[in-house]
């Protein structure tokens, strides 16, 4: 219900700001640098990519390609299955669980890492922007909010990864209540127990390890580069629909538009749900809605078309691998 009157906000957003107005802006871009969007995604495209490796690869042995090709699938089915980046991660897990023999615990804990330390990413663009705006005299003060949400995503990532006895007691006391309802055997009671906590102290011990190692700071610096240049992206469209907007301002804005371009639920890729918040973003920051509303249009077109084109080849010889097998 809240989804579809999302969209509907985005058509009377649309319809309020002229869609004569938007397409004129649009036919009035410069396409010149509309197509250096292509390179910056593509960037921040590889980026993403090394973030995951250099973490994987210290736990795994998996080839350049097969790892680029466990992403790419990531990638294709977190734009094609809207749920909440859940099917394109269990795509990656099954990919290199069945293709590479690695271990559920062994990805589990290197992407648990991977999105503690998307948390951090959202943090320090968050900082840098306001310092960025503050030197601009733009107003920052939404700051405080945004880290309070951020702070609390952290808490529970560590928890999960350095707290694994919390983890148990949790799990173990959900097992206690199915079996105080007499609906599965108790054997199969204790046998779920003793496999879920060997789990958890194995993807507890894969995680604290990538923590100590120094490629977790590398992937955090991958990670850093990534939303740069997915950040540069929105920055270009701006620029090209004619508009020369704050950079602090949009890596302040960024992890909004990350989190809801990775996180879509029942619509592909979040398409007419990032829009009407973004442009209310936009908005509050006094950027006309018509040029917000151009630039999102013309850069997430590129991205989401860029991406598909990217990805798809994998994600094909992956599909007809599984109907052979």
């Amino acid at each position: 219900m809240l989804i579809a009157l999302i969209i509907i906000l985005f058509i009377i957003i649309i319809l309020s700001i002229g869609p004569d107005r938007l397409l004129l802006v649009l036919s009035k871009s410069n396409w010149d640098l509309a197509i250096l969007i292509l390179l910056t995604n593509f960037m921040s495209i590889l980026f993403f990519f090394l973030a995951w490796h250099v973490l994987l690869i210290r736990l795994a042995k998996v080839s350049f390609y097969e790892s680029f090709k466990s992403t790419s699938i990531s990638i294709f089915f977190n734009l094609l299955i809207p749920s909440f980046s859940i099917g394109g991660e269990y795509a990656r897990i099954n990919y290199l669980s069945k293709n590479c023999g690695i271990s559920n615990e062994v990805v589990l804990a290197t992407l648990s890492i991977n999105k503690f330390q998307y948390g951090l990413t959202m943090i320090i663009f968050f900082i840098l922007g306001v310092f960025t705006m503050y030197a601009y005299s733009l107003d920052g003060t939404i700051l405080l909010p945004s880290l309070i949400v951020v702070g609390v995503l952290t808490i529970i990532l560590y928890v999960l990864i350095l707290k694994p006895h919390l983890i148990k007691k949790i799990v173990n006391s959900i097992l206690g209540l199915i079996e105080k309802s007499n609906r599965f055997p108790k054997e199969k009671i204790n046998l779920a127990k003793t496999k879920s906590d060997s789990f958890i102290d194995e993807f507890s011990r894969y995680s604290r390890f990538l923590l100590k190692s120094p490629s977790s700071i590398t992937a955090l610096a991958f990670m850093v580069l990534q939303w740069l240049f997915s950040s540069l992206s929105f920055y270009i469209a701006f620029l090209a629909v004619g508009y020369k907007v704050n950079l602090g301002l949009l890596l302040f804005t960024f992890p909004f538009v990350a989190a809801l371009t990775t996180s879509s639920f029942l619509i592909p890729a979040n398409i007419g749900i990032v829009e009407p918040i973004m442009i209310g973003i936009y908005a509050s920051f006094n950027i006309d809605p018509v040029i917000s509303a151009a630039a999102l249009i013309l850069a997430r077109s590129i991205i989401i078309l860029e991406d598909l084109f990217v990805t798809l080849p994998f994600a094909l010889k992956w599909s007809s691998q599984i109907r052979l097998s």
